[in-house]
């Protein structure tokens, strides 16, 4: 085969990688990481040859590039003057040059030199087995950042660093392809390790934060071709249509999962992980509710989603009744023989059940099963 060289060699990181995620702790990944894609990277330089010629225009985009990146920490810092800041865990000093500042470094160096001498061979399974790579390493460098012993904190992980993941190294592709390794190490020594250097970081919600990560290189890839885009062929624009195309539907399907799951605007997502609603809305059905509601727009029968001891539970109101000039609404599970103790007002009510989506909550009904075993 002409190319098995290049996916031994994808194969054999990739697993090791795997093997890294899964089995080493948190304590020991960052320089062993850091040394396998050391070695890994010397060993691409000499066992695989240069292809292509680059943009004539690669000192142009380095420079943007780096604009952009202290631009992207800039407004990370302006959003946290509403939000507010915290002390960093980390402090800069000796510990975190050569705990975090160095390894994390060599890591971001060593995989971009990687990544750039495997996107010379664009045989399908070669870029598959690449991006895969690169998102892998991703998970490895942030997925510390959370302690992984809830499904909370994986759903956490999954959001703000593989989905992120996915945008930023579509970038980082295009960028190695057209305009070489530099920019790409460059972008993200910046946008990395300020965390470990800065004293104050921003207090962003998650899900804020995961939406930045995911939007910024998609506008970082549209200043890049606004300016210094180069024009291609017929050819070469067919070609890059499906991957235009997927791109946009990942990113539509990315906002409407962060806006849901987050719960912080209109509409709001959740797993029913219990029986109580159990023929109307069963154990690992989603619902979608409207939070903007008024308790006086309640009506009988219809399915709230209220708080209650800090849980959220989905339940029919069966009674409503007026105490003192207070709305008071009774609910009972539609499943369960008693319907619930006190009842709902309108500090506890968090909105009304729109409609449900079967099945497709039952992955995470499995990995918290799976957790509290």
């Amino acid at each position: 085969m002409k190319n098995s060289k290049v996916y031994i060699l994808q194969i054999l990181l990739l697993s090791i990688l795997s093997y890294i995620l899964i089995f080493l702790s948190n304590s020991n990944r960052r320089i062993i990481l850091a040394i396998i894609l050391c070695v890994f990277a010397v060993t691409t330089k000499y066992l695989l040859k240069k292809k292509r010629m680059l943009s004539i225009r690669k000192k142009d985009v380095l420079k943007l590039i780096s604009f952009l990146a202290f631009i992207y920490i800039a407004l990370l810092y302006t959003a946290g003057i509403y939000t507010g800041f915290y002390k960093s865990t980390i402090k800069f000093g000796i510990n975190a040059i050569f705990n975090y500042i160095i390894p994390i470094g060599l890591i971001i160096i060593s995989s971009e030199y990687i990544r750039n001498k495997f996107i010379n061979y664009e045989t399908k399974l070669s870029i598959v087995l690449n991006f895969l790579i690169q998102v892998v390493i991703d998970l490895l460098l942030f997925a510390n950042i959370y302690k992984l012993n809830s499904v909370d904190n994986l759903i956490l992980v999954l959001g703000y660093v593989l989905f992120a993941s996915v945008a930023t190294n579509l970038l980082f592709n295009y960028i190695a392809k057209q305009y070489g390794v530099k920019p790409n190490i460059i972008y993200r020594l910046i946008t990395v390790l300020y965390i470990y250097i800065l004293p104050i970081q921003p207090d962003i919600y998650i899900f804020f934060l995961s939406f930045y990560r995911m939007i910024y290189p998609y506008l970082t890839y549209y200043l890049i071709e606004s300016f210094y885009g180069e024009v291609v062929d017929a050819k070469e624009q067919k070609k890059s249509k499906p991957i235009r195309i997927i791109s946009t539907i990942l990113l539509t399907f990315l906002i409407i999962y962060i806006g849901l799951i987050s719960c912080l605007f209109t509409y709001g997502a959740l797993v029913i992980g219990s029986g109580s609603m159990t023929g109307t809305i069963d154990k690992g059905d989603v619902i979608i509710f409207s939070k903007k509601i008024d308790i006086s727009d309640v009506d009988k029968k219809d399915i709230i989603v209220f708080s209650r001891d800090k849980i959220k539970v989905v339940h029919r109101v069966i009674d409503i009744k007026n105490q003192g000039g207070e709305v008071r609404l009774y609910t009972k599970g539609d499943s369960n023989q008693k319907e619930d103790e006190g009842y709902v007002t309108k500090d506890e009510l968090y909105g009304r059940v729109l409609f449900k989506i079967k099945y497709i909550g039952l992955p995470t009904i499995w990995l918290h099963d799976m957790f509290k075993r």
